[in-house]
This record gives structure tokens, C-alpha cells and sequence, in this order.
């Protein structure tokens, strides 16, 4: 029994970071950059397990600001992580699209920056009015880094911001944030 729980304590904090929307975003900016290349560096994901770990530890944390942030985690349910080393980028062939397979999945970008030496896109995906999901994808001469987090990010963002207010000492909202 304890090699079993040896054995899955070790998956989940290793994980594996591959998700369709990962791979899409890369291939389609190793098109839009044909002599670019992308070597993968780091690739993490960390699930239900592993966020509950986090939770713990923040919270045995001498960081009264961490462990005051802490219980944000409970509505982060994965989280996904690579970076990729980026060389040899040069000028893209065009404009940078988002990859279609986003849009196809359900991806709306919410914020798009396109500037010399850097392509950045914030994507979020919903259900039932409430934000699940936000992917990001970041690229700059030396760097593709890509995150994905899936959850409540709804109650995320608003205990987040409830946060924020009451360590300014203002009034916290009691109201909630919507996806329209």
C-alpha cells in the first residue's frame, strides 16, 4: 500500500503538462515563425493533489500575506505550465493569429498584444456564466511560456479582489464577477 501512495504522490507532483491548447499555440507559432525553435524546458501540472499540498504548506507558511492568499487555491483545480526556450525567431510570416483549435474550443481572447519582439494572448473559456478556464500564451525573443489554470475562477477573481480591498481598508464586495 504505501509504494501505491509513493507512486502517486510522485505522478501528481511531476505531472505531465500536455493539453491540446498548449501544443496548437506552439505549433501555430512555429508556422507563423518558420526558422524559429522551440526546445521544451520545463513542463509542469499540477492537479487536485498537488493544489491541496500547496494549500497546506502556504498555510504553515510565516508569511502572513501567503497564508492569508492561501485558501484563493481551493478554486484552482489544475494548473499547467511550460516554457519553452525560443531562438532564431526572426520577423513572422504575417500577423499572428490565435490558432483556430482555441476558437473551436471555446477560447475567447480577452487580451491580444502584438508588438516588435513580442506576441501575447490571454484567453478564457466559460460554462453556465461562470469563468473556468484561462490560458495563456506569452512569446518574446528567448521565451515562449505558456499557463493554462482550470477551476472557479470566477470566485477566484472575486475573493481576489475582496482581498485587495480589504487590505487598502475599503469596503468588500459582496456582489460576484460575471462572465457576459
Amino acid at each position: 500500500m504505501r509504494p501505491l501512495l509513493l507512486l502517486l504522490l510522485a505522478s501528481s507532483l511531476a505531472g505531465c503538462a500536455h493539453t491540446s491548447e498548449m501544443t496548437a499555440t506552439r505549433r501555430a507559432l512555429a508556422r507563423a515563425y518558420p526558422d524559429a525553435r522551440f526546445e521544451r524546458r520545463v513542463a509542469v501540472s499540477a492537479g487536485p493533489l498537488t493544489m491541496g499540498l500547496a494549500r497546506a504548506a502556504i498555510g504553515l507558511s510565516g508569511d502572513s500575506t501567503a497564508r492569508a492568499l492561501g485558501p484563493l487555491l481551493r478554486h484552482v483545480r489544475h494548473v499547467r505550465v511550460r516554457v519553452y526556450d525560443a531562438s532564431a525567431l526572426g520577423v513572422a510570416r504575417g500577423p499572428v493569429a490565435m490558432p483556430a483549435r482555441l476558437r473551436r474550443d471555446g477560447w475567447h481572447p480577452i487580451v491580444r498584444v502584438r508588438s516588435e519582439g513580442e506576441t501575447v494572448w490571454v484567453c478564457v473559456r466559460e460554462r453556465r456564466g461562470r469563468l473556468r478556464s484561462v490560458f495563456v500564451s506569452a512569446l518574446s525573443e528567448g521565451e515562449l511560456v505558456l499557463v493554462q489554470a482550470d477551476g472557479d475562477l470566477t470566485a477566484l477573481v472575486t475573493q481576489a479582489i475582496d482581498f485587495g480591498l480589504e487590505r487598502r481598508g475599503r469596503a468588500v464586495r459582496t456582489d460576484t464577477v460575471a462572465v457576459e
